[in-house]
């Protein structure tokens, strides 16, 4: 018998294998779920396993709000030698000067001290980054190496999980574009002794962690993601403030109404529930009954002067998206 699909729009963490692409992910749950809008919320290197949230018809809308959030990664290293990739499915194209056997625990918590906190990272030769057009991996498998503007990114911290020469596991908690093969890479450079990526594993992404995944694989069935699905609502309400608006005023927002920061007010006059926030959610009764996420709104400056004063009372609230436009606009 076959199990019949319900839902159109939700998200679904998904525990991606080994040696699997984010792009592999997306068309499995396309496949499982019958929806062909699909998309991830940032891509997962094929040796890496993990945690991916996969976006499902109109929750592709706030995949860009899920990026955002911080990561957390296990990852088994090898000191000693580099590999074109800085992970395992490349070659060995360097071997350190100093051997890893001879690297102490003591060494190498002293080095990745060195990076906790804000630092600037070169992106690989081997990533999905794209220069005119073209992505980075595209241009390293023919054998090419192009400059690479640094980017800055946080490393809260790394933990030392074992120590058994010439492997370590490390846990590291980041923010948003950490590559952790270029983190590896360049603590094997401090140590004198290189390194680089043995087997990887993201173990949390933003508010999702894998407790919450379902293992993907060509052995997963429908109805192994069935009962695993987030409503969109379910999402919103974790990671943005939500304001509640009555139906006529969700109907006016939907056909085109840009709301004031006084029109906030007056929805919501407890403002320390969402005046510091950069993006605001709006809910009404849809027909069915239920609360239902009605929009994406961005709270900014109405012009250019306002800009300069930052005065409150001016400020509009810019509408991003609209969901579900069939309850608001009959």
């Amino acid at each position: 018998m076959q199990y019949m699909f319900s839902l159109k729009d939700f998200v679904i963490v998904v525990d991606k294998p080994r040696g699997k692409s984010s792009f592999w992910a997306v068309n499995r749950i396309k496949k499982l779920s019958g929806i062909k809008k699909v998309g991830h919320t940032g891509t997962l290197d094929p040796l890496a396993t993990g945690v991916l949230p996969v976006c499902v018809g109109e929750a592709t809308k706030i995949s860009d709000l899920l990026m955002h959030g911080d990561k957390v990664y296990i990852a088994k290293i090898k000191l000693g030698e580099r590999t074109d990739t800085l992970d395992a499915e490349g070659k060995v194209t360097e071997v350190g000067t100093k051997s890893a056997e001879l690297i102490t625990e003591f060494e190498l918590l002293k080095v990745l001290r060195l990076f906790s906190g804000n630092i600037i990272q070169i992106p690989p030769m081997y990533s999905a980054i794209k220069k005119d057009g073209v992505p980075l991996y595209k241009l390293a498998r023919k054998g090419q190496s192009i400059e690479r503007e640094g980017r800055e990114v946080n490393v809260q911290k790394i933990e030392l999980l074992k120590f058994t020469p010439p492997y370590a596991e490390l846990k590291v908690f980041c923010s948003k574009g950490t590559y952790i093969r270029t983190l590896v890479d360049d603590i094997g450079e401090k140590l004198q002794t290189l390194a680089h990526v043995v087997e990887l594993r993201r173990v949390s992404s933003g508010v999702f962690d894998i407790t919450q995944a379902v293992y993907l694989d060509e052995a997963t069935v429908t109805e192994d993601i069935c009962n695993r699905t987030l409503s969109i609502e379910d999402v919103i309400n974790r990671i943005i403030p939500v304001l509640k608006v009555p139906r006529e005023l969700a109907i006016r927002v939907a056909n085109g109404l840009q709301l004031s920061y006084t029109d906030l007010m007056s929805i919501e006059k407890d403002i320390n529930k969402w005046s510091n926030a950069v993006n605001i959610a709006l809910c009404s009764e849809a027909v069915s009954g239920e609360q239902k996420i009605l929009a994406v709104i961005k709270i900014v400056p109405q012009d250019f002067e306002e800009l300069i004063n930052m005065n409150s009372s001016s400020k509009i609230a810019k509408t991003l998206r609209i969901f579900h436009n069939e309850e608001w606009r009959k």
